[in-house]
């Protein structure tokens, strides 16, 4: 005996897709509390945008199987993926066991939810064709649902984010980008590989299988195998220099291995261009910002301290709220580098700019201070710890901020000069520029300190009674001066 009859059952299956649907529309009304996060967070976004942005993710000609997870699901999956910090299979796992997660994505209450590898190829294909999209669209509802965080002060700070790449030797280095290089051109141009590499040495350009470890080989050795494998990197570079077009892969490594070759090795050369020696420059004497792997050959070392770091600098700019831009740098950048980065994009995609910046004593130099108020037409102060490079270092000292800058005429030319008057009121026009630095030095001859009553908080205990008083005065003392009013 059957409990349900044929014509209910027909009924049933006929319109199962609309029961299931309010089935799982009533249980989601039960189970996910109306003061739940999630369901703010529903309230407060407009997800169209990103749909929009996103749509040519599925491509369909109304041929094959239909869209088993729409481009609505993903935006939302995506979005509780950076919300909550979860790996994709956390974020596949949280959909299918968590009700609120589940409802907030889209998913039907009997579905199995988007999995992880579905979400890996929506995340691949947002971050290759819209990489800001996430940012600027939940940010820009956040600014429009509370304006007054536009009005508030921003703290920036800087963060080391380390390179998924192993530090290679010298020889690896060349090695590693000149094989990814020759990989590249075989996939994009398979005519021009083969008529490459008729001209190369491939096992002293790449390494022979088997090849005795690096580690293993004498000084003497490994200047040989350096000198064999850089005259084969030579050609490779001359080679490929010639294909035109060239892909963006190929044009990258060969930009590794120029900039490797430049900072690293010293080539010698005959009269027909040929390298005839090549020597491996001492630590003093290599270039800044050397790439340092061939897996990431952005990557560079990021002094910070005691610690150095194979990667990148990560710029945050946020209020007490909301972080507001994020941008980042080759490691070797030093931190300050990134503070008008971060305000050049806050304006140009949220036309955001904060009237204080709060930042560490690494921004607290004059040149940056003066940078960012001519980066932002003076609408921001960079708020900072100075390191005032004209102070008295130690004790009661004075030092060039204690002076101030004026003019005098000269009585022989009627030229108006600028001059220097210190704690004393004792005035100099003698200075030069200072070197390397960017700054003038002043100097106030011995007899015009001669029974100062400052002399002893002027003049360190070690010098000569008999000496010049010489003072730096920073061309960015006027902002630094500024900065402390």
């Amino acid at each position: 005996m059957t409990i349900i009859s044929d014509f209910l059952r027909t009924i049933i299956e006929s319109h199962q897709p609309i029961l299931l649907a309010w089935f799982s529309d009533h249980i989601y009304q039960q189970l996910v509390p109306q003061n739940h996060p999630l369901r703010r967070l529903n309230d407060l976004i407009d997800f169209a945008a990103l749909e929009i942005a996103c749509a040519g993710f599925h491509k369909q000609n109304g041929m094959g199987c239909p869209i088993t997870h729409p481009v609505s699901h993903l935006v939302r999956a995506l979005l509780i993926r950076y919300l909550y910090d979860y790996s994709l299979r956390g974020t596949q796992a949280a959909i299918r066991e968590q009700i609120p997660v589940k409802w907030f994505v889209g998913c039907p209450l009997h579905g199995d939810g988007v999995s992880y590898s579905s979400l890996h190829r929506f995340e691949t294909y947002v971050c290759e064709h819209q990489p800001r999209l996430f940012f600027d669209t939940v940010l820009s509802q956040i600014l429009t649902a509370f304006p007054e965080q536009r009005l508030n002060p921003q703290i920036a700070d800087t963060f080391a984010m380390l390179a998924n790449a192993q530090l290679e030797t010298l020889i690896g280095r060349l090695r590693h980008a000149a094989a990814l290089l020759l990989l590249s051109l075989h996939r994009d141009e398979p005519g021009q590989f083969q008529a490459l590499t008729g001209h190369l040495n491939l096992p002293v350009l790449v390494g022979p299988y088997k090849e005795r470890a690096e580690f293993l080989l004498t000084a003497a050795e490994k200047e040989a195998r350096l000198s064999e494998t850089v005259v084969q990197i030579v050609t490779l570079l001359n080679r490929v220099g010639q294909i035109q077009p060239r892909s963006h892969e190929v044009r990258r490594y060969e930009k590794m291995l120029q900039a490797v070759l430049d900072k690293e090795i010293e080539l010698t050369r005959d009269e027909a261009g040929q390298v005839i020696g090549v020597r491996q420059f001492a630590e003093k004497e290599r270039g800044t910002y050397r790439p340092t792997s061939a897996t990431d050959p952005e990557a560079t070392i990021r002094n910070h301290g005691k610690s150095q770091d194979n990667g990148y600098n990560v710029h945050v700019a946020a209020t007490t709220d909301f972080i507001c831009e994020i941008v980042v740098t080759t490691g070797s950048q030093p931190d300050a580098t990134g503070i008008i980065p971060l305000l050049e994009a806050e304006k140009e995609h949220h036309d955001l700019r904060p009237d204080r910046l709060i930042y560490d004593k690494a921004a607290g130099h004059g040149a940056t201070i003066a940078a960012v108020a001519q980066a932002t037409e003076g609408e921001t102060q960079l708020v900072v710890k100075l390191v005032q490079s004209g102070k008295k270092k130690s004790g009661d000292r004075f030092g060039a901020l204690d002076c101030r800058l004026t003019e005098q005429v000269d009585e022989s030319t009627g030229e108006i000069l600028p001059a220097l008057v210190c704690p004393g009121e004792q005035t100099t026009v003698t200075r030069y520029r200072a070197g390397s630095k960017t700054g003038w030095c002043y100097r106030t001859p011995a007899d015009k300190c001669a029974g100062c009553p400052l002399v002893a908080a002027c003049r360190a205990d070690k010098v000569r009674p008999g000496s010049y008083r010489q003072w730096y005065v920073s061309d960015y003392q006027a902002p630094v001066l500024m900065a402390l009013c």
